[in-house]
């Protein structure tokens, strides 16, 4: 059973490989499986020495740095942004209690709009297989939700968010309120 859930790790591997998605792992499956690394897409050395077990090393996004949304979790923090702006409010959650943000009140959409909502399981990249040093996601985990709005014109409102089960009646685990300007 453990040899083959192995042979199956290691043929994933060298998918993604094939696929030029290799994590740093990678180049041990591929040299076990004698398969060459396409050049670019073997794990680069971090700062000149070679990757540790449990390094992730994921390809910077084409625009990162550039213009990136601010990230807010803190209710207290008035969000300032100007109009066309987007900013990201971030929230830990554990969807597998049942429990969930959404929106308490409708946006003033004259003031923000919503982007984009996605939840972002934690990983857990302390355990290894076979000393790969892979990260896991693991069931019944939490996480981080991000929301991300963008601002669309002048002036102030509040987005309110609670942590529900939606099926139980009206009773929020949690209740956040933050307060955006739109100068």
């Amino acid at each position: 059973m453990w040899t083959r859930s192995i042979a199956l790790l290691c043929l994933a591997a060298a998918m993604m490989c094939v696929a030029g998605t290799c994590p740093p792992s990678s180049q041990y499956v591929a040299d076990l499986l004698e398969i060459p690394l396409p050049p670019d897409t073997a794990p680069a050395p971090a700062g000149g020495a070679d990757p540790e077990p449990g390094d992730l090393l994921p390809p910077a996004p084409a625009n990162a740095g550039m213009n990136d949304p601010t990230v807010y979790s803190d209710p207290g923090t008035v969000i300032r942004v100007a109009a066309g702006e987007r900013f990201i409010i971030a929230l830990e959650a554990n969807p597998s209690t049942g429990y969930q943000w959404q929106l308490a009140q409708p946006l003033n959409e004259a003031v923000a709009t919503l982007v984009d909502h996605r939840f972002e399981p934690a990983q857990d990249t302390s355990g290894t297989v076979d000393g790969l040093g892979l990260g896991w996601i693991r069931v019944g985990v939490g996480g981080t939700d991000h929301w991300t709005f963008e601002a669309v014109g002048a002036g102030t409102t509040t987005i309110s968010l609670e942590y529900v089960r939606p099926w139980q009646p009206h009773q929020p685990e949690d209740t956040r309120i933050f307060s955006v300007t739109v100068e």
